[in-house]
Parts: C-alpha cells; sequence; structure tokens
C-alpha cells in the first residue's frame, strides 16, 4: 500500500490525502509517499527526517521513531520511506512532523507543523501466523522433552 501525503512549504503542513488503515504487525509492505511543495531553498544539501508518534484507540501515546536520514527525489523532489515493523505494533493511529535539515546547519531549519492529523490508523490483526509459529511444535523440542 501506498500512503500519500503532501507537505506544503507555504504554511509547513503534512497533510494525508486520504484515509489509510494497515494491520497491526504489518513490515515493510507499505511506502509512505510525500509530495513536497514550495519547499524553501537553502544553501546546502537537504535532508529529511520524518518524526513518528504511534497512540493507542484512546489517544495515549504508546511509541516514538526516527527515520533514518532521506533524501527527496532528484527529479520529483518527493520523499519515500518505508514502513517498518515498530510503528503498527500498537493498534491505534500514527501521527507524523516532518523535519528539513540542511548539511551547513547544525540543527534543524524547517518542522512541519502538528495539526493532529492521522497519517493512518493501525488496525488489530488475528496474528494467526505469529502464535502458530510460537505453539507449533516441532522435533527437536519433542526430542529435547523425551531425552
Amino acid at each position: 500500500m501506498t500512503i500519500r501525503c503532501v507537505f506544503d512549504g507555504r504554511d509547513s503542513t503534512l497533510r494525508p490525502y486520504e484515509y489509510y488503515a494497515l494491520s497491526q504487525n504489518d513490515n515493510m509492505s507499505s511506502v509512505l509517499y510525500i509530495e513536497c511543495e514550495d519547499i524553501p531553498s537553502y544553501e546546502g544539501e537537504k535532508y529529511f527526517y520524518i518524526d513518528f508518534a504511534c497512540y493507542n484507540t484512546r489517544g495515549v501515546l504508546k511509541s516514538k521513531y526516527v527515520s533514518p536520514k532521506l533524501y527527496a527525489d532528484a527529479s520529483t523532489g518527493n520523499i519515500s520511506f518505508v514502513i517498518p515493523n515498530c510503528l503498527t505494533q500498537h493498534v491505534g493511529f500514527v501521527t507524523a512532523q516532518l523535519v528539513m535539515c540542511v548539511e551547513t546547519a547544525s540543527s534543524p531549519v524547517s518542522k512541519s507543523v502538528m495539526r493532529g492529523d492521522r497519517i493512518f490508523d493501525v488496525r488489530p490483526s488475528v496474528n494467526t501466523l505469529e502464535t502458530a509459529i510460537l505453539e507449533t511444535p516441532n522435533i527437536y523440542d519433542e526430542l529435547e522433552q523425551a531425552l
């Protein structure tokens, strides 16, 4: 799944195009794609981070995550990020803030404004596979118990 968002440099907002939901414990199968519009120009090479906050269904913060250093695509100026498992561990929702840095500056030069927009929701998963792997006996365990 591709989760499409737009970052508008004029008002520093990061907004999803529509409602998105991922399954709990989804891992590396979805991509966050950020279309960047009207990015301010600075001296030096720009790079980005995405700060994520994961909340449960009651709105209680459960975890935070910072992406690795990201660069905008040279031809489109857009940013792509593959969503890791740690962002989908908790049923609830995820918010994000785009942070822009410049190689020549010692601190971030711009951050998107937090408006409370959910980038995506995390829905419960049956997790049958994870449960089955843990509960399925194997020959080595049975032999060990027999000895």
